[in-house]
């Protein structure tokens, strides 16, 4: 089943608010429930340093089993910012972002694999976990030159929800 998104709030390491034009960029646009609309992070002004995350406020303590990272765009080598290697962190508590390995629980790691016209990645957790907390973390990303930038279109993450066909994003 896929979380309720309405209560989410949304940070990032930084976001695109002027070069993405008036409703791309912003952390927000992950749960909008629009894969037209998109995070994008900084590069007005200079590219933000990395690392580069995305993080969500669930507003309360919930159970996590999958999560899907929806990229910006299919072709890896024509979007800047589609995250390649990731790692998912949580906490049940407000972490520090400046110390993410040192406050907040690695659950998830692993490779985005961009096939055909595949964005959607679906991620089931080995376990389920408990957490208010979730943040993904770009190690690295594709794009003109790669690790500079990081995106996400949507994010979305499921409690106790088996998945049967991994081809095809299941959000019941």
């Amino acid at each position: 089943v896929q979380l309720d998104r309405s209560g989410w709030t949304v940070t990032a390491s930084s976001q695109e608010i002027y070069g993405e034009g008036t409703s791309h960029g912003y952390a927000s646009n992950i749960k909008d429930g629009n894969t037209s609309t998109f995070w994008h992070s900084r590069y007005t002004g200079g590219n933000a340093a990395k690392p580069h995350w995305i993080m969500v406020n669930l507003g309360s303590v919930q159970t996590i089993d999958a999560f899907n990272y929806v990229a910006r765009m299919a072709n890896i080598t024509g979007c800047n910012g589609n995250i390649e290697n990731y790692k998912l962190y949580i906490s049940t508590s407000a972490p520090t972002t400046t110390n993410i390995s040192g406050t907040m629980e690695e659950v998830a790691s692993g490779e985005f694999s961009y096939t055909g016209s595949n964005t959607e990645h679906l991620i089931t957790l080995d376990n389920s976990v408990e957490a208010q907390y979730v943040l993904l973390y770009a190690v690295s990303t594709h794009g003109s030159i790669d690790d500079t930038f990081a995106n996400c279109s949507e994010f979305y993450l499921y409690k106790n929800e088996y998945f049967t066909n991994f081809g095809t994003s299941t959000r019941t």
